[in-house]
């Protein structure tokens, strides 16, 4: 049975994030959501667009998510990394809910510079600072390699949670 403490959020524009949110999910055994923007539900956007918006910093028209993110310990948030920043969709739920995240953790795919400039501004969009980042690279998904990263960053993740509800 899926913890109901933690819940992955995630968007995509192609498989490597999608793959890696699910992977997370399994580790943590949480449930896991797509964010899904109005203007493409069935997750189709053509790649042009979705770069644009999020060069440009603006916001998707997303459908409601699932869950209020207060009712969670810990959020890990993925997004994809589409010319050096966060999707669109991503800032969209970030800004939809700011202040109202109790614990988060962020994730992509990218290279370390544009991981590390997404990861900031994601943390300005939902105002938190997060307990842990990750990222990884397309070509890291190629093999087996990043397995035992993305398990110790579910382990730390589980710390985090685990810490939360002693404290409670």
């Amino acid at each position: 049975m899926p913890s109901s403490k933690i819940r992955v959020i995630y968007h995509c524009c192609a498989d490597g994030t999608q793959i890696l949110a699910r992977e997370l999910a399994a580790e943590l055994d949480c449930g896991v959501e797509k964010l899904v923007d109005r203007n493409a539900p069935w997750g189709v956007q053509h790649p042009f667009r979705s770069r644009l918006e999020a060069a440009l910093g603006r916001r998707a028209a997303l459908l409601e998510p699932h869950h209020d993110p207060a009712s969670f310990d810990l959020i890990p948030i993925g997004t994809p990394i589409l010319g050096r920043s966060m999707s669109s969709a991503v800032r969209s739920y970030l800004e939809l809910y700011r202040g109202q995240f109790p614990r988060v953790a962020f994730f992509a795919l990218g290279t370390p510079a544009s991981c590390a400039r997404a990861f900031e501004q994601m943390r300005e969009a939902g105002a938190i600072d997060p307990v842990a980042v990750l990222c990884l690279s397309e070509r890291d998904l190629d093999g087996t390699g990043y397995v035992p990263i993305l398990h110790a960053f579910a382990e730390r993740l589980h710390g985090v949670a685990a810490l939360d509800r002693s404290a409670a």
